[in-house]
């Protein structure tokens, strides 16, 4: 902080300790951004896991109703295709037992 004066002799505002001490201060708040900036980002991470682990078991869950339901599906089929029994009664009492489709809409 300073000027250059024409003789080119370097002319200055303040003293070398007032110096020391700016840069000082400005280290100190550096690190206390860095450390802010640490923890937030440690934070941000730790909640982007959990929403990440939730949408993973919920996308799990939804994947296992629709590979259940298609199973259910090729039973009925087949049991159409065969002409056997009551295909309606025997499809809605082994889904009711296995699908809780409140899990798609949580």
């Amino acid at each position: 902080m300073g000027y250059v004066g024409e003789d080119g002799h370097i002319f200055s505002f303040v003293s070398e300790n007032y110096l020391g001490l700016l840069v000082q201060t400005a280290n100190e708040r550096f690190k206390t951004n860095t450390d802010r900036i640490s923890r937030f980002r440690s934070l941000l991470l730790s909640k982007y896991e959990k929403i990440s682990n939730k949408y993973s078991e919920d996308l799990k869950n939804s994947q296992d109703v629709r590979k259940r339901e298609g199973v259910f599906m090729r039973q009925k089929r087949e049991m159409q295709a065969d002409g056997s029994g009551n295909v309606e009664s025997s499809f809605k009492s082994s889904s009711e037992d296995h699908l809780n489709l409140n899990i798609l809409f949580d």
